[in-house]
């Protein structure tokens, strides 16, 4: 089977639209688009047509349908020895399946019919092929990741499929493996082994070696437990003899009593230094109230020298403010003078201004008169293009209100239409056929209707035949009534819905469609023309041309020549003046500001002097003089005393630490007796309560049927080693047997890996029937372990080697790539196309892929893919 073109409707990104890939060829066919473009969904399009019933709802289904929903529709056409097909499925709703012959465009099957031709034409052969030789987007290995029972499910549906193909090429297992025989000694083996161990040779719970090493387990535990009683009894005599030495002896007793003793004479030592720092204290405080009392003195003689200065300042200030006030007398009278100046010269220019600016005014106005009559005529012209559209949107208007077919209900008799065409094609394709041929003049009829020679007539119903000279003939189909009745309801349908738009038949109906479209389109062209002409409407402009002045209205307004400078000159000399008349007053009132804040100064000056004054004849004159020499001699006196106290302080520091320690040596040691009893009391219940359970005799016990318990469980582990050793040396055998088996898939897979990997060679593993492991050289690596391109590489190789196998049973199925290749290098993936294109020289290859320039190099055919939007 070679795959020829592809077709989809309504699938995921290609909602409401129609995607075609046609032009597929025998060998390679690349289909390079960039991401997004429905490549994957082409590939997951295919496998839902091949092997997924049209009534079917499964998740796999829905994720092809798009968010508007609607109907999945694919179509395939295929080429196979019995000539060219294409096979069509409507999924989700509106479900079909049809088969059509391509050569005589008929319909060959539908429905269930269909599902059974591509099962037995397709579906049988393809349903293993196509899963090993497909590759899915995201898949870089041998197949479905995963541990879900799907997976695992389709990972051993692919073994099978494997397995079922090496044994068509290479024969059955048990022909090469020593048959029978073999098999037989391999399961008593299992079975012995599986009655003692586990698969990873460990214990069987419930076994024999199981029980036997749960026993020793047991009695090691109770032996350990045994021991460790008996050695924590003689810990516990060693331990109760050295407390009981240390309770007794007499020298911790006398250096208790000495402790205490010195402790009580440290404490003497401890009042008496506190006495002593309470006088240094009292010294302290004496000497800082002196000093006190001397700084206040020193104070006192500071603010009198302070006060002598400012009196001198307050002088200073205010003849110097009784000057700055005559100064600044005579400069504001200047300025006064000079801003009368001005002010004159201001008021000059502003009144030749005003008369400019009049002369002016009029002027405008006589422009703005002609500007208004030019106005009213571009408004007058500009109306009457809007009559004219407005007549012709409302011609448009009265068409389509005469017009009730809408496009929505033209698409719904087209919808009939077609509905009843399809029916009457599956009609025809079922119905029996009638054709005469006539010898002479006499003509059979029916209904009194001669029947036309030579022409085919099919026949839908029972029917009555008149032959001249001869007699009547009933001709019965194979099947009556259904087709009949649908094509009846639907042509009853579609005259109810011409005659409620009131047309004879379609043609005039897309007529009046034409009619409708045509209107529609002279409205918009009306109502664009007159949002450019009058976007807002016509309201504004004609309320604008009422107030517009008509020609006789507007009278002539009177000239006058006046001998004046122009406005700007008018306006830049009275700025001019304007500007000197503000610098003026700006300087005037500052020389007034200057003179006001002068005469404030002065007179805050002479106030301050005159305060001042009046404050130092009311203030006490005081003798400084003798208190400060007193207060001196206090300081001094204050100072030695505090001084012979602090030399003479003990070291109160010392004396606690030495307290401190003491009190705390006396602590431990009452706390280590009374410790030391308690811990005594302790150890003579356990010592006598261990003595009488007898542990020492129990342990000699336990210590024997431990020894035979061991024993017992090193016979059934050794047992398990030699059944186990037994059963790999037979598998070994079995897997030298086999590599006969695995010769026609590696004589395909070498010379294809050789391309990659120059004298490297494939070890298969039997269990999945895939390539285990890879020997280059003398080293040997798991497939497991190699980078994720080289794992691609070798996985795309096997399928490439699968279907050679395929090819040489007569069984054509096309490899299927979707972006592969991904993880390979630049001088890997020339090589894989090399593989490729050797390959599909009597092989299909379709490859799908967004790397355009990493495929340059695979050549093959490069269809695109055409979209169209279709209605349907």
């Amino acid at each position: 089977m070679k795959i020829r073109a592809i077709t989809l409707h309504n699938v995921r990104r290609f909602a409401a639209q129609t995607a075609r890939l046609s032009g597929i060829s025998d060998g390679v066919t690349t289909i390079c688009e960039p991401n997004e473009t429905g490549k994957s969904t082409f590939f997951d399009a295919l496998h839902a047509l091949f092997f997924i019933d049209h009534k079917a709802n499964t998740a796999e289904l829905r994720t092809l349908q798009p968010y508007s929903k609607g109907p999945v529709e694919i179509a395939v056409e295929i080429e196979t020895e019995g000539g060219r097909f294409r096979i069509e499925k409507k999924f989700l709703s509106s479900k079909s399946a049809v088969v059509t012959n391509l050569a005589s465009e008929a319909i060959i099957a539908q429905e269930g019919e269909a599902e059974a031709w591509i099962s037995k034409t397709i579906g049988a052969e393809m349903s293993g092929p196509a899963g090993l030789l497909w590759v899915r987007q995201g898949v870089t290995g041998f197949g479905p990741n995963g541990t879900g029972q799907t997976e695992k499910r389709e990972r051993e549906r692919l073994r099978e499929a494997r397995q079922s193909l090496m044994s068509t090429v290479a024969g059955q297992i048990d022909s090469v493996t020593g048959g029978r025989r073999m098999d037989e000694i391999m399961k008593a083996v299992s079975e012995d082994l599986d009655n003692l161990a586990t698969k990873n040779l460990s214990a069987k719970s419930n076994g024999e070696w199981g029980k036997a090493k749960r026993l020793a387990e047991d009695l090691s535990a109770e032996h350990d437990q045994l021991e460790s009683q008996v050695t924590a009894l003689s810990k516990a005599l060693r331990r109760r003899s050295e407390i009981r030495r240390k309770l007794d002896d007499q020298s911790a007793v006398e250096t208790q009593a000495a402790r205490k003793a010195e402790l009580a004479h440290l404490n003497e030592q401890l009042e008496k230094a506190q006495q002593h720092a309470k006088l240094v204290s009292d010294a302290e405080r004496d000497l800082t109230f002196t000093e006190l009392m001397l700084k206040s003195i020193k104070d006192k003689i500071a603010e009198r020298s302070r006060h002598v200065a400012r009196r001198q300042r307050l002088v200073e200030d205010a003849e110097k403010a009784a000057k700055m006030l005559e100064e600044l007398k005579a400069a504001a009278a200047s300025t006064q003078e000079s801003f009368g100046k001005a002010e004159r010269y201001h008021e000059a220019t502003a009144d030749v201004l005003r008369r400019a600016r009049d002369v002016e005014r009029k002027a405008a106005r006589a422009r703005e008169i002609s500007a208004n009559l030019r106005r009213r005529e571009e408004i007058s012209r500009l109306l009457e293009r809007v009559a004219s559209v407005e007549v012709e949107l409302k011609e448009a208007r009265e068409a389509l209100k005469a017009n009730p077919l809408t496009a929505a209900a033209f698409a719904e008799i087209e919808h009939h239409e077609r509905e009843i065409s399809k029916v009457q094609a599956r009609r025809d394709a079922g119905a029996t056929t009638l054709q005469m041929s006539y010898a002479g003049s006499a003509r059979a009829s029916i209904s009194g209707a001669d029947i036309e020679g030579d022409r085919t007539i099919p026949v839908y119903v029972e029917t009555l035949i008149d032959l001249p000279d001869i007699g009547c003939m009933t001709l019965s189909p194979a099947v009556e009534g259904g087709d009949q009745i649908d094509t009846d309801t639907l042509r009853a349908q579609l005259d109810d819905m011409l005659r409620k738009v009131g047309c004879v038949d379609t043609t005039a109906a897309r007529a009046m469609v034409r009619a409708n479209s045509e209107a529609k389109s002279k409205e918009a062209s009306a109502l664009a023309a007159l949002n450019a002409l009058v976007p807002d409407g016509t309201d504004e402009i004609r309320r604008e041309l009422a107030d517009l002045p008509k020609r006789g209205e507007v009278q002539e307004l009177p000239k006058e020549n006046l001998d004046l400078p122009s406005v700007s000159e008018a306006e830049a000399a009275e700025e001019e003046t304007r500007r000197a008349l503000r610098d003026a007053r700006a300087t005037r009132d500052e020389s007034a500001n200057d003179l006001l804040e002068a005469k404030t100064t002065h007179r805050l000056a002479h106030d301050a002097l005159a305060q001042f004054d009046k404050d130092a004849q009311s203030a006490p004159k005081e003798d400084l003089e003798t208190p400060l020499k007193d207060a001196e001699v206090k300081v001094a006196r204050a100072e030695e005393t505090r001084a012979a106290l602090v030399s003479a302080a003990p070291d109160v520091e010392a004396l606690e630490a030495d307290r401190d320690r003491l009190s705390s040596a006396l602590r431990v040691a009452q706390e280590e007796r009374s410790s030391a009893r308690e811990e005594l009391s302790q150890l003579d219940g356990e010592i006598g309560a261990r003595a009488d359970d007898g542990v020492e005799v129990r342990l000699e016990e336990v210590r024997g049927e431990l020894q035979e318990a061991v024993a017992r469980e090193a016979r059934y582990a050794f047992e398990v080693k030699i059944l186990a050793t037994l059963r790999d040396e037979l598998d070994r055998a079995r897997s030298e047997a086999r590599d006969a088996y695995f010769e026609p898939v590696k004589r395909e897979l070498i010379p294809l890996i050789a391309m990659l990997h120059e004298g490297a060679e494939l070890e298969m593993d039997p269990e999945t029937m895939l390539p285990a492991r890879i020997r280059r050289g003398l080293v040997v690596e798991e497939i497991d372990v190699l980078s994720g391109g080289a794992i691609e590489q070798i996985a795309i190789l096997t399928r490439l080697a699968f279907a050679r196998l395929y090819a040489r049973q007569g069984r054509q199925v096309p490899v299927i790539l979707d972006d592969a290749l991904v993880h390979s290098d630049d001088d890997r993936i020339v090589r894989m196309f090399t593989a490729l294109t050797r390959i599909s020289r009597d092989q299909q290859i379709i490859v799908f892929t967004c790397r355009n320039r990493a495929f340059e190099e695979l050549g093959g055919h490069r269809p695109r893919i055409e979209v169209e939007t279709t209605k349907r």
